[in-house]
């Protein structure tokens, strides 16, 4: 019985040495890939999934049994970010994979969850990410990252002052790696709240207060030059 048991292990273990070498030779058809089989096997899958970028816009994104909306537009895609999720969203991936991770978990998460905006929160939600067809993540990946392009440009657009000419003598430049910062401190200023709470509110609710308060540092601007003028008259 000793000698079967061992020929019947031996058996076994070569059936499962030569599952292991077919599983790794395998190919999976492109429309059943995932996003884990691009992490897995990377060298194998990466030429095929960079063929998905082309590919159409789906309405839809599956996330384990759910189906969300694809945002259609720049205001679709601004009315549902907080402030949280933009600051989130504008750090840089150097790869195809974190670039889709980031993206897709920084804008789904609360429409997935229902839950609010939650950085850490949001990275543990990737892993439901991984079980989505690179089919439809690819595209959609695509989709929000140009909507933030779009998003950032608008917002350079409205708030954007040239600075004077003394300014720059003063060295303002040194300023700009700063800019998140000051913008928190600006906003928990404006709105009277924490830090925390700051990245709970709206997208749309502080890019007005940002434009609100460039409104008023520009009158107040122009108010001191008329006083200015009319002192140089007397």
């Amino acid at each position: 019985m000793r000698k079967l048991s061992t020929s019947i292990e031996q058996i076994i273990i070569k059936i499962v040495a030569a599952r292991a070498v077919w599983q790794a030779s395998k190919v999976m058809p492109a429309s059943k890939l995932t996003l884990w089989h691009l992490v897995l096997e990377p060298a194998k899958y990466n030429s095929i999934a960079e063929g998905f970028a082309s590919l159409p816009l789906p309405s839809q994104l599956k996330i384990r049994r759910k189906k969300l909306a694809v945002p259609s537009g720049l205001e679709e895609f601004a009315g549902n970010l907080t402030y949280g999720q933009k600051l989130f969203l504008m750090n840089e991936e150097p790869f195809d994979v974190g670039c889709i991770m980031r993206y897709v978990t920084g804008y789904y998460y609360p429409l997935y969850s229902g839950q609010p905006w939650d950085e850490a929160e949001a990275l543990q939600f990737g892993r439901n990410v991984l079980s989505s067809p690179l089919k439809d993540l690819y595209p959609v990946a695509i989709h929000l990252v140009n909507l933030m392009a779009e998003l950032v440009e608008r917002e350079k657009k409205l708030l954007h002052r040239e600075p004077t000419a003394d300014e720059k003598a003063a060295g303002v430049d040194r300023l700009t790696r700063f800019t998140e910062l000051t913008s928190l401190i600006f906003l928990m200023d404006s709105f009277r709240c924490t830090e925390a709470a700051v990245l709970q509110k709206p997208y749309d609710d502080c890019l007005v207060r940002f434009m609100l308060a460039k409104e008023q540092n520009a009158y107040t601007e122009r108010l001191t030059e008329v006083h200015r003028r009319k002192q140089d008259k007397k």
